[in-house]
């Protein structure tokens, strides 16, 4: 099965209906998003989808159920998006570790 091309876009500036975040791109398969389009928010990981005007907006039950639910797509984003968290708790982790060893480890 060959993957769709994705592309970065920028859209209409609007804010994350869950989180308030300021957004104005866009990245995913095609030309962009048209109105429906679903959109996951780089800053709470909710879904919304592109309103009117492109402007974002949380997602009806109806939505939610038929389109977002078990959403193969979504979920395997959902996935990724867990995956990079992890790594970049890790990674601040690690840095702590190395600031508390250089604030700590003192020479004699």
């Amino acid at each position: 099965m060959k993957m769709p091309e994705y592309t970065s876009n920028l859209v209409v500036e609007s804010n994350c209906p869950y989180c308030d975040k300021k957004l104005d791109g866009a990245y995913g398969p095609g030309e962009g998003p048209t109105e429906g389009s679903l959109s996951i928010c780089i800053g709470c990981r909710n879904v919304s989808v592109f309103g009117e005007g492109l402007v974002l907006r949380k997602p009806t039950k109806t939505e939610m159920i038929e389109e977002i639910a078990g959403n193969p797509e979504i979920l395997d984003i959902m996935a990724q998006f867990s995956q990079m968290d992890e790594m970049k708790s890790l990674l601040n982790k690690e840095e702590s570790e190395d600031e508390e060893v250089c604030l700590f480890g003192g020479t004699d």
